[in-house]
């Protein structure tokens, strides 16, 4: 099979038999490199498992030809893997260059199909296959390091080499398959390194806390001081019947570790108001539910300030919103700069502190108004409005709808009265579609993939509509 090995070795007869003086010169041209894969192939040959091919494109050029590796078993079966393996003339002493053509996701092989060699190769090689050098270093390193060695090439993905610095197991790289086929190994690997603080529990809670465990971020700290009520049984997944009057966040804590053993999932019976400053930094990202409009605007202060990613979401009944607070520039007499100007300073702006001029208020969805209308209730009242349990709830919700409408200068009848009935307890469905959203974007500002929603959504259950708004 080898054209250019056999013709060495017939050279070398006749040169010893004294036959043709240029054939003899002609032998000696060989180089060096050329005599030595000569030699190797010979033995790569005699040692090739019966899933892997050699071919030479050119029977005389044995410093580029391809390995095509075709799985019987095991994660990629019935796939055809075709590695390009270039030897440089410098051979043996600079390493031969191997790179895959084949499209393929792998923690070892780059987004160009360029192969990381194995460390130990070397070492390897000579145990197998004495005297080979780097060539069959990188054929072993394919074949045997990823067939035959732990994980396996054809298996699993080798994720927990050193190589690849953060790595991820193979029993992660199997459970995230989907996930990682989607959005990359890169944005797993920050999820997977991401801590997040999820307060409030309630029925939004329990989704979000569902979607983020299942991402695979590395931990989860479930935050709720209340207790489980008999509201909690209709959207509330994560407690049971017997948790009635336990604490909130304790009772999902098992369910919640269920979904995914392989994120950390502790549970923070305290109160979000009592937590120091400090206490935000053990995290990178925020998510605060069920709180109240000083609850939110303390929380994203403090997360600005340490660095902190924060979102806020709630369902009220059938609406929905979610919140990424927008960091604007204002600014600042008191750090005024040499020439009297003064210098932009960055913060984050809320709901409640939102500058919309008259012409956009009238297209704005009326979900944006229920929640200022609600978030003004919990601040005078310091709940949730309760219209089943407290009927004058309703006429308290009309009245401060008058209020908040009136101070922005647009008609009464922009928000129907009716908007009171439905705007209490967490209904599932909606809980499910806002949590899932939320999931999503909080995905995107950890992984660094997509960039987060621009920096309000809005959810109308009864239209079953949503609209994504960017206040400045």
């Amino acid at each position: 099979m080898i054209t250019l090995a056999k013709k060495i070795k017939e050279e070398k007869e006749k040169k010893e038999k004294g036959q043709g003086a240029a054939d003899s010169a002609k032998t000696s041209r060989v180089s060096v490199r050329d005599k030595l894969l000569a030699k190797e192939i010979t033995e790569l040959e005699a040692n090739l498992p019966e899933s892997c091919k050699v071919e030479f494109h050119d029977p005389n050029v044995l410093h580029k030809f391809t390995l095509t590796i075709a799985p019987g078993e095991g994660y990629w079966k019935e796939g055809i893997f075709i590695f390009l393996i270039m030897i440089p003339e410098e051979y043996n002493i600079k390493p031969p260059h191997v790179c895959c053509e084949t499209k393929i996701w792998h923690p070892n092989i780059s987004e160009n199909g360029e192969v990381c060699l194995s460390k130990r190769a070397g070492e390897v090689l000579h145990e197998v296959l004495t005297k080979l050098r780097e060539v069959f270093a990188a054929y072993l390193n394919v074949r045997e390091h990823f067939v035959l060695e732990r994980g396996n090439f054809c298996k699993y993905p080798s994720m927990s080499d050193e190589r690849n610095g953060n790595a991820i197991t193979e029993d992660e790289a199997a459970l995230y398959d989907r996930q990682i086929r989607l959005w990359g190994l890169d944005a797993q690997k920050r999820l997977r390194a991401s801590r997040v603080l999820l307060v409030g529990i309630k029925g939004i809670g329990a989704e979000i806390c569902k979607n983020l465990v299942l991402s695979g971020v590395k931990s989860i700290t479930l935050m709720d001081f209340g207790q489980v009520d008999e509201e909690d049984f209709v959207a509330q997944f994560l407690v049971q019947r017997e948790d009635l009057g336990k604490n909130r966040a304790k009772s999902s804590l098992q369910r919640a570790q269920q979904l995914n053993p392989m994120v950390q999932v502790t549970a923070d019976c305290g109160y979000i108001s009592d937590k120091a400053d400090s206490f935000f930094k053990s995290f990178d990202l925020v998510v605060a539910t069920n709180c109240s409009t000083d609850q939110l605007i303390h929380i994203n202060e403090v997360c600005h300030s340490k660095g902190v990613k924060f979102f806020a979401a709630d369902v009220f009944g059938f609406y929905g919103f979610i919140e990424k607070p927008k960091i604007i520039k204002t600014a600042d007499n008191k750090n005024a700069s040499s020439d009297g100007e003064p210098e932009a300073k960055r913060r984050k702006v809320h709901i409640t502190e939102t500058v919309v001029v008259q012409k956009t208020l009238k297209r704005l969805p009326s979900v944006y108004f229920i929640v200022k209308v609600i978030l003004e209730f919990q601040r005078q009242y310091d709940r949730r409005p309760q219209t089943v349990t407290n009927p004058e709830d309703i006429e308290n919700l009309i009245k401060l709808r008058d209020e908040v409408l009136k101070e922005l200068n647009l008609n009464q009848t922009l928000l129907a009265d009716e908007f009171a009935s439905h705007c209490t307890a967490q209904v599932s469905p909606v809980c499910a579609i806002v949590g899932g959203i939320v999931g999503q974007e909080v995905v995107k500002a950890v992984s660094g993939k997509d960039a987060p929603l621009n920096n309000f959504f809005f959810y109308d259950g009864l239209e079953g509509h949503g609209s994504v708004e960017c206040f400045h």
